[in-house]
């Protein structure tokens, strides 16, 4: 081991904006509950919380999957296989449509009845949400994808700045979606800050690739 504080200086510097993003992230997957929080009744928190367990479920079972391919998807890049590199992400890509596309088949026939024993609330009137937030489960998921892309292409700030334009663009829009629509108002939300993340992350792993 070796104690180098130039060398640890860099590395701070370097990660300094994977930590922004990782808090502009949370940020992110909280807004909806920040604004139930302030236009909704206490209960509305609870139903939230009831159903967008599953949509986190997503983003746990594709990372089991892509996970144990960071490494190998590093040494393509530094070794110029530019088409290697492409098939991992598109690969993790398609594990997430298929997750997603499963997840909505079991959402939609037997997760209402499931979560709401779980919790013991009545969710009956809210399936429609559920489908909805696991559909945001999937971008979240993808977008995460798309992100080990740029993290190993080294174009964390470039991600960041993703991060950055889709928290100002929920920060303006939750007010009228939540305290127009409820708890569908923030689930339309949630999706569509992963969807502009997933647009704006595919859009930076191509250009970046082909550049390269």
């Amino acid at each position: 081991p070796c104690f180098d504080l130039v060398q640890l200086k860099q590395l701070l510097v370097t990660c300094f904006p994977l930590f922004l993003a990782a808090f502009l992230l949370m940020y992110l997957v909280n807004a909806p509950r920040y604004g139930i929080e302030e236009f909704l009744s206490k209960e509305y928190q609870t139903y939230y919380a009831s159903l967008f367990m599953p949509a986190m479920v997503i983003n746990l079972l594709s990372g089991f999957i892509f996970k144990p391919l960071l490494t190998t998807m590093a040494k393509c890049w530094e070794g110029r296989r530019w088409g290697q590199f492409r098939s991992i992400l598109m690969k993790g890509l398609l594990v997430v449509a298929g997750t997603t596309a499963f997840a909505l088949l079991v959402g939609w026939f037997v997760g209402i009845p499931v979560l709401s024993f779980f919790y013991g609330v009545d969710l009956s009137a809210f399936r429609a949400e559920l489908l909805v937030l696991l559909v945001g489960g999937g971008f979240n998921a993808a977008s995460v994808i798309l992100y080990y892309g740029l993290v190993t292409m080294r174009r964390q700030k470039l991600m960041l700045v993703g991060y950055v334009v889709v928290s100002v663009l929920v920060l303006a829009f939750s007010r009228f979606s939540i305290a127009t629509l409820g708890i569908m108002g923030a689930a339309l939300l949630y999706d569509g800050a992963m969807a502009l993340l997933v647009v704006l992350f595919a859009v930076f792993n191509a250009a970046t690739m082909r550049r390269a």
